[in-house]
């Protein structure tokens, strides 16, 4: 009885610690809850290393802005909105350095902070990015499971959605179905006739 009364009593701090500050939701891994909201102030470190970071993203120096994402995380780790934004944006950073294992830990920690329905431009591309860095790390099922919620959000978005759909059709190349395949490639470059992805994918499956 009194082994079971310590167990509950373990499982209510615990889910209080995680409403509260999201530690011990994070090392036990529990379902996600609600994120807390705070602002940037205009002016301070945060605001200055952010805008600074997208600089040096515009200017192709990627290791510069995934620097300056970490200092700014360093500050304000989270989970909050500020930390789910930093690594959704360090993780944008990582795939462009073509570093899909690091590009998938910073956006799968920002999807598991929350995004609520509907999904949010940030939320669409924290899961565009997850899906990316999965089909680089050759993990398809993991790949098109996130390329299917981009889709039901964007079904017709050009160009995005044609990208997307090229790389599920990636994805369901890598999972050896040629027929889902050939249709998303089919589908990519009925929204997007310029998607060289698509249109020489297609081409290498409709070899004869």
């Amino acid at each position: 009885m009194l082994a079971r009364r310590l167990i509950f009593a373990i499982v209510a701090i615990a889910m209080l610690l995680a409403a509260g500050g999201g530690t011990v939701m994070r090392l036990w891994d529990m379902p996600a809850l609600p994120v807390i909201v705070k602002p940037i102030e205009p002016g301070s470190e945060m605001s200055r290393l952010m805008a600074d970071a997208r600089t040096a993203s515009r200017a192709d120096d990627h290791q510069k802005a995934v620097e300056l994402y970490t200092r700014a995380l360093a500050i304000e780790p989270g989970p909050n909105v500020i930390s789910q934004d930093l690594h959704a944006l360090r993780g944008s950073e990582y795939n462009y350095l073509n570093m899909p294992d690091k590009a998938f830990a910073d956006f799968d920690a920002a999807i598991r902070i929350v995004y609520h329905a509907p999904l949010s431009e940030p939320a669409i591309r924290a899961y565009m990015g997850r899906g990316y860095a999965s089909l680089q790390r050759e993990q398809y099922a993991r790949a098109k499971d996130d390329f299917d919620v981009v889709l039901k959000a964007l079904p017709n978005d050009v160009p995005r959605s044609s990208s997307v759909l090229a790389w599920r059709g990636n994805a369901h190349h890598g999972l050896r179905d040629r027929e889902r395949a050939v249709a998303d490639y089919k589908a990519a470059l009925a929204l997007d006739p310029n998607n060289v992805l698509a249109r020489d994918n297609l081409a290498v499956l409709e070899k004869p």
